[in-house]
C-alpha cells in the first residue's frame, strides 16, 4: 500500500484593518477535514487588558481548560472559559491553538500555546482544552474568536486558519 502525505492549507488568513471584538471564519466541513490550527498576533490597541476565547460554530464554546504556565501561581489552574490566551491594553499577544477533529466520544481536545506581554513581563502559557459544547457529533463549520474587550483584536492583528484532510 502506498503511503499519501497529508498537508496543511491555508484556508484562511486575516490582516485586521478595522478593530474588531468578534471574527468567524467561516465554510468548515469538520467533518471531512482531519485537524485545524489556528494561530496569530493579536494587537491590543485598546486601553483594556483582553482575553481572547475560542468560538465554534458561531458561539462561544464550553468545557474544561487547564492552565499550564511558567509562572508557578497559576500552575494547573482550572476554568470553564475556553481562552486563547490574553494581552493587555497596548501589549501584543502570539497565539496557536491545535486543534483535531474528534472521532469519538462526546468532548474534543485542543492545546494552546500562548506567549503574550503583560507590561514588559512575558508570559508563556500552555492551554489543555477539554470542549463539551459544542460535542464531538456536532459538525464544525465555522472556527472564530471574541475578545473580552470591545474592539481589542486590533489593527494589525494577524490571523491564520490552516486545515489537514
Amino acid at each position: 500500500m502506498a503511503f499519501s502525505p497529508k498537508s496543511w492549507v491555508v484556508v484562511e488568513e486575516l490582516t485586521i484593518t478595522v478593530a474588531a471584538t468578534t471574527i468567524d471564519i467561516p465554510g468548515l466541513d469538520g467533518d471531512n477535514d482531519g485537524a485545524y490550527l489556528l494561530e496569530g498576533v493579536l494587537m491590543n490597541n485598546t486601553a483594556s487588558n483582553s482575553s481572547y476565547y475560542l468560538r465554534l460554530n458561531g458561539a462561544d464554546v464550553v468545557g474544561n481548560r487547564l492552565y499550564l504556565s511558567i509562572n508557578p501561581a497559576y500552575d494547573a489552574y482550572r476554568d470553564t472559559v475556553m481562552t486563547l490566551g490574553a494581552a493587555s491594553a497596548g501589549n501584543s499577544g502570539f497565539f496557536k491553538l491545535e486543534f483535531p477533529i474528534s472521532a469519538t466520544g462526546t468532548d474534543r481536545y485542543a492545546n494552546s500555546h500562548v506567549i503574550r506581554n503583560n507590561n514588559a513581563t512575558i508570559f508563556v502559557q500552555r492551554f489543555g482544552l477539554n470542549i463539551s459544547t459544542p460535542n464531538s457529533a456536532t459538525n464544525i463549520t465555522s472556527i472564530g474568536m471574541r475578545a473580552s474587550s470591545v474592539d481589542a483584536i486590533g489593527i494589525g492583528s494577524v490571523i491564520r486558519l490552516w486545515r489537514i484532510k
